[in-house]
C-alpha cells in the first residue's frame, strides 16, 4: 500500500499495530484517516464548519492581488498563500470515491473518511490557530478569546483548480465558494511569456492553459459555488466595490470597503514599482500591446487554440480587429 508516493506497511506485534516505512510528515498526515483502533482521533479543526472562499485562475491573472484582497476583509483569515494543497487533497479524495471497491472496503463511514480529509487540509492550511493554544477544546467561544484577532466568519486560501475536481471540493466544504478570477487570453499569455519562472514553458502551453478558463466558467452557469470575477473589473474602483459587495453577501459576512480599497491600491503586482497614478495608467496600457511583439506563427498559434474562450468571454482578438479597422 502506498500513500504520498512512500510504501505503507502495517505491522502486527500482538494486538497492537506499528506503521512502518513512512517519513514523518507523511505519517502526520495518515494519522488523520486511520481509525481510532489504529491512530490517535483526530479533532476536527475550528474552521472547518465556515464559509471557505477558494480563489483561483491561471497563473498571472489576478490571483495574487485577489487572494490578498480578500484577507483584507477583517472577518476573513487568510493563509494569504498561493499553493496547491487543496488541489492535491481534492485530487487524491476523488481517487478514492470514484472506486466502489475502495468505498466499500472502508473501515469506517465514507463521512467519517471524508471529514479526516477535511481536517487534514485544515491543519496543513491554517496551523497558526492550533499553534496558538494547543489545549483549547475546539469550540468557537473558547477559542475566540485565544486569538487576538477574533474567530473569524469565514476563511481563505488559494489553489489551482482542474475541472474535474470541482465537485470533490463540493463535498470536501459544503460552504464552498470559489472566487474564480479570469483575464484577456492576450494579457494572460504576454504576461507568463515574460514571468521568471512560468515563461519558460512554450507558447502553446501557455495558449492552451489559458484556454481551459472556459470550462470552469461554463460549470459555474449551473453551480452557484463559482463566482466569477473579471480582471478588467478588478481595475475599475467602482466596479471592484461592487464585485466585493457581492463576495462579501454570498458568504454572509459584514459588508467592508477594504478589500476594494486593497484592489484601488495594488492594481500593479510587486514586477512594477511605482504608485504615481498616470505612470501605472501608462504601464496598463502597455500591457494590452505586447501581442505586437508576437511573431505571425505565435499570432496563429493563440487563435487556433484560444478563439472559443475568447469569444466566450467578450474579448476581441486584436489583430483582427485592427485588420478589420483598417479594411472598413
Amino acid at each position: 500500500m502506498c500513500f504520498g508516493g512512500e510504501k505503507l506497511q502495517l505491522v502486527h506485534v500482538g494486538s497492537k499495530h506499528r506503521i512502518g516505512s513512512l517519513s514523518p510528515p507523511s505519517l502526520y498526515l495518515l494519522s488523520s484517516f486511520l481509525p481510532p483502533s489504529l491512530s490517535t482521533t483526530v479533532s476536527q479543526h475550528p474552521y472547518e464548519n465556515l464559509p471557505f472562499v477558494l480563489v483561483s485562475g491561471q497563473a498571472r491573472s489576478g490571483t495574487t492581488v485577489l487572494t490578498k484582497a480578500i484577507g483584507e476583509h477583517p472577518e476573513v483569515h487568510s493563509n494569504g498563500k498561493e499553493s496547491n494543497y487543496v488541489a492535491d487533497v481534492a485530487r487524491l479524495l476523488k481517487k478514492n470515491l470514484d472506486k466502489p471497491h475502495v468505498v466499500s472496503e472502508l473501515i469506517e463511514s465514507t463521512d467519517h473518511f471524508v471529514g479526516q480529509f477535511r481536517t487534514a487540509l485544515f491543519r496543513v492550511l491554517f496551523p497558526k490557530v492550533l499553534l496558538s493554544n494547543p489545549q483549547h477544546d475546539g469550540t468557537h467561544e473558547n477559542l475566540k478569546s485565544e486569538l487576538s484577532v477574533g474567530f473569524p466568519s469565514a476563511v481563505s486560501t488559494f489553489s489551482s483548480l482542474q475541472i474535474e475536481m470541482v465537485e470533490s471540493l463540493k463535498i470536501l466544504f459544503p460552504k464552498l465558494l470559489i472566487a474564480n478570477i479570469v483575464r484577456n487570453g492576450i494579457e494572460v499569455v504576454a504576461s507568463r511569456m515574460s514571468h521568471e519562472s512560468i515563461g519558460k514553458f512554450s507558447f502553446e502551453n501557455h495558449c492552451t492553459a489559458w484556454a481551459h478558463s472556459i470550462h470552469m466558467a461554463r460549470w459555474g452557469e449551473s453551480n452557484d459555488s463559482l463566482f466569477l470575477i473579471r480582471h478588467e473589473q478588478l481595475m475599475d474602483s467602482e466596479s471592484a466595490a461592487s464585485i466585493f459587495e457581492t463576495l462579501q453577501q454570498r458568504i454572509g459576512i459584514t459588508q467592508s470597503t477594504a478589500c476594494a480599497k486593497f484592489v484601488t491600491n495594488n492594481q500593479i503586482n510587486s514586477s512594477f514599482n511605482s504608485n504615481n497614478s498616470e505612470s501605472r495608467r501608462v504601464e496598463l496600457q502597455n500591457r494590452t500591446q505586447r501581442w505586437r511583439q508576437w511573431a505571425e506563427t505565435q499570432r496563429q498559434t493563440f487563435e487556433e487554440i484560444c478563439s472559443e474562450t475568447m469569444d466566450y468571454f467578450g474579448y476581441p482578438i486584436p489583430w483582427k480587429l485592427e485588420l478589420k479597422t483598417k479594411s472598413a
